[in-house]
This record gives structure tokens, sequence and C-alpha cells, in this order.
């Protein structure tokens, strides 16, 4: 996601600074140090001859540009993103238990496919489905641990801070931060980080079960039907109840 991209370009110019004052080179350097590029609608470059309080400045306003970027996203996007995500995983579930009733054995299916044709077309569906939702999840996954990466730089810039001003900056940053998270949610039922991938395996388990366990006892009972139909006394006793 192009949020992601950006944190990436603000986590260098925090890691910049904090180079530069490691380094205790920051009134040395006279040239022109560009250190994030192009930020879509805006350019913003970060100056090694620049006082720190501005870029740090520079800083918190490209964090909150992002923030409502994603936030902006995450509202237009949420009901779509919980759709393609529950369809994806009935999917998944259908195309599971298809699979693992046929290569057990359990399906007493009559179709012109061979089970290798069977099993290959609805594993190859599945993974698709299983590709889509990965997407997703990662795409959000990263944007989310670049936005933690920078709360990590600001507090590493604070405990090397020297003036006043400097770290009065840096802890309005880390409130920012605090309070800006960035977070992509399906409709605000689940978060979509890679958490989601234990609840869908948890689900996925628990729905193969049932579902194979319902096939499991309604054959014997289908079965038991055909036997009760096909015996000699109901024979005898259809017989007599059309003749009477």
């Amino acid at each position: 996601m192009r949020q992601r991209d950006t944190f990436e370009q603000l986590c260098k110019v925090l890691e910049n600074l904090c180079h530069q004052w490691e380094t205790r080179s920051i009134k040395m350097i006279s040239h022109k140090q560009k250190s994030l590029q192009c930020l879509d609608s805006f350019s913003t470059h970060t100056i090694a001859s620049k006082d720190a309080c501005e870029i740090i400045q520079e800083s918190m306003e490209i964090h909150q540009l992002i923030y409502e970027a994603a936030s902006t996203a995450n509202k237009y996007f949420t009901y779509q993103l919980l759709t393609i995500i529950s369809i994806a995983f009935l999917i998944i579930v259908f195309d599971a238990y298809y699979v693992l009733e046929t290569l057990l054995g359990k399906s007493k299916r009559e179709s012109k496919f061979k089970t290798e044709e069977f099993v290959t077309f609805f594993s190859c569906q599945m993974i698709l489905y299983l590709i889509a939702i990965v997407s997703i999840v990662e795409s959000s996954n990263r944007a989310t641990k670049k936005s933690e990466k920078t709360g990590g730089i600001v507090h590493t810039l604070l405990n090397r801070a020297k003036t006043p001003e400097v770290k009065n900056k840096l802890q309005q940053f880390s409130l920012q931060l605090i309070h800006l998270k960035i977070n992509f949610t399906a409709a605000g039922l689940f978060n979509i980080d890679r958490s989601l991938y234990f609840t869908i395996s948890g689900a996925l388990t628990t729905y193969l079960i049932i579902l194979l366990q319902f096939t499991a006892n309604s054959k014997p009972n289908l079965s038991y039907d055909n036997s009760m139909i096909n015996s000699p006394e109901t024979s005898a006793l259809l017989i007599n109840s059309t003749l009477i």
C-alpha cells in the first residue's frame, strides 16, 4: 500500500536525524542531503543544515497526513474488505471440505470428472482465495508495522536529545503517535493484521470437523432406511396395504 511506502520514507528521515546526532556532524555538513522522496501531492526534503525542531515538525505533519489518508481509505473500503474476506473464507471452507471428502473416500458423487481433476480444481480455487486474503492482510500489516517502527525511532531520538526545545518537540511527536495509530479493520468487526491468519485457521478447522462429522452421521441413517425399504417384511406390508 502507498501508506506503507510513505512510512518507510518517514522512518528514513528520522533515522537520518538520529545518525547525525550520533556522529555529531550536523553542524559540519553544508550541502543539502535529500532523505525523503516526493510524497505524491507534496515534496518534502530533510536538509542537514536545517534545525532539528523544524525537521521534527515536518515529520509530524507528514505522519498526520499519512494517518488521515489511511483512515479515509479504511473508511471507504471497510465494507468491501469485509465482503471480500467473508466470501473468500466461505469458499475456502467448502473447497477444503470437498477436497477432504473426496480424498477420504466419503464422497459418493457421480460426475464425469475424475477424482484428480475434481481435487485439482477445488484446490486451485482454494489457493486463489487464500492468496487474496494474504495480499490484503500483508499490505495492511506492513503499514501498521511501519507506523510502530516510527514510534521506536522517535523514542531513540528522545533519549539522545540534548536541548529542551528538541525534547519538547519529540514528546509532542510521541503523543501524536499514541493518539493517531494506524489500524485497518473490516467494518470494526476484526483487525486486518496477521492475527487474522490464526482466527481463520481456527474457524476453518472447526467448520471442517462439523461438516465431516455431519456427513459421517448422515450416511448410516440413509443406508438403514434403504435396507428397511428393500426388506421382504416391508415389501409384504406394502402389498397387503395395497390389496386392502
